[in-house]
């Protein structure tokens, strides 16, 4: 099956178990902007990347683009701290 850029973004969300909230947190955004891309808003590229990270998986992989057989992977064990460390500044991380 084919998607687009748009049902890519909330698979990848519901694959890794966040909330609209908490990717958009990870993006500093708001949750109804975070909320538009999942329906019909095309991030920026700098956002994109920001997704990858965040996702764990490629921009092309997002973009829908490849073969359509290709599975999406699912979240490793080292992805809460990976999340995490995302959702803390930088003077936060030495806290945690």
């Amino acid at each position: 099956m084919v998607y687009n850029i748009n049902e890519n973004l909330k698979r990848l969300r519901k694959i890794n178990g966040l909330t609209q909230s908490e990717v958009a947190s990870a993006l500093h955004v708001e949750r109804t902007t975070y909320t538009n891309y999942e329906k019909d808003r095309t991030p920026s590229l700098d956002t994109l990347r920001k997704l990858t990270l965040i996702f764990d998986v490629s921009l092309s992989e997002i973009l829908g683009e490849g073969d359509s057989s290709e599975k999406i992977r699912i979240a490793s064990e080292d992805t809460e701290p990976r999340i995490r460390d995302l959702f803390l500044r930088p003077e936060e991380r030495q806290l945690v």
